[in-house]
């Protein structure tokens, strides 16, 4: 009988750390707050695919597009902290505190952060019909004619929202925002001409801008694009916001996340980025720099970002919601 016992007893020591290197032994969400054919979707789907490869299980992904942001986070957030449900949040989770006085989530207590992935080139561009190829011919337009552009963003508070509404301030010119959830919308409004402005990102508007259905006046990121060489900068034609913010993308899971599942993750992230086919055709290829971190590292970089986040909101004039 003491034997026996001894067996029970070991068997459930053992079990716990059995099933944590188990892990992943069922099939993964991924929740991302964009939809299907947009371009974060594509990245989280080819990140899917790799960690399918390496880990054996579906990876499903779940487009949960809507109210800012604020619909996918809750959803990740309310979700089992078992690591089976995971997140890609973007730098909403760092505005949405200084826009809105009350939010389903807590950004600070709600979710767990696994490693920052990249920044989205972003693009300002203008339809055809505009009669700017520069961002100071823009300013100019915008100037004579106040109130008869109109630009697009993927929603109020979001980073381009907020980065158009700052440029609007800086140049004091009057340019109509025009809230799209879907990113194809976006697109096919900028090229009929029915929304004459947008900033949004490159992996989106590459196919009009190269077709010559939309012009590209300027690039967010930390140096020119290899992918439009010719196109200036945000820092370069000062449509960049202080502190050269850039709109990034991170995985986050439910807070409690165990720990050894946000460092295979992470690893996993790390592994796949270093990839040259993988880095060259759906990072680099697609308007995105690659920034993976640890998980420590993002949390540090999120409190820095909060207050620049914080900065923005008061220099873009966006007024706080209920």
């Amino acid at each position: 009988m003491r034997i026996k016992a001894l067996v029970v007893v070991a068997s459930l020591l053992i079990s716990p750390l059995a099933a944590a290197q188990a892990w992943p032994s069922k099939s993964l969400r991924l929740i991302t707050p964009y939809p299907a054919g947009s371009g974060t979707d594509t990245l989280l789907r080819a990140m899917g695919n790799e960690m399918n490869k390496a880990w054996g299980q579906t990876v499903v992904v779940d487009n949960r597009p809507g109210a800012s942001t604020m619909i996918a986070a809750q959803t990740c957030a309310r979700a089992p902290a078992d690591g089976y449900t995971l997140c890609m949040l973007d730098r909403s989770l760092s505005t949405l505190p200084h826009l809105y006085r009350k939010l389903p989530f807590d950004p600070d207590r709600d979710f767990t952060p696994i490693t920052l992935l990249a920044n989205l080139i972003a693009a300002l561009a203008v339809s055809p019909n505009v009669p700017a190829n520069s961002v100071k011919e823009l300013i100019d337009y915008a100037r004579a004619n106040p109130g008869k552009l109109n630009y697009s963003t993927p929603g109020e508070g979001t980073p381009p929202h907020l980065q158009m509404e700052w440029i609007k301030q800086k140049y004091g010119i009057n340019i109509v925002h025009v809230p799209f959830k879907s990113p194809p919308e976006i697109v096919r409004t900028l090229v009929a001409g029915d929304i004459q402005v947008t900033i949004f990102g490159l992996i989106n508007l590459l196919g009009p801008i190269r077709a010559g259905k939309a012009k590209a006046l300027a690039l967010s990121g930390t140096g020119r694009s290899p992918l439009l060489p010719d196109v200036p900068t945000m820092t370069e034609t000062g449509t960049q916001p202080p502190n050269n913010q850039q709109t990034w993308f991170a995985l986050y899971g439910p807070a409690g996340l165990p720990k050894d599942v946000v460092d295979k993750v992470y690893r996993e992230t790390v592994r796949m980025f270093s990839q040259p086919d993988f880095r060259k055709e759906r990072l680099l290829g697609q308007g995105w720099e690659p920034r993976a971190s640890t998980g420590e590292e993002l949390a540090r970089f999120m409190k820095a970002d909060r207050a620049a986040a914080a900065e923005l909101v008061r220099m873009s004039g966006a007024k706080v919601q209920d």
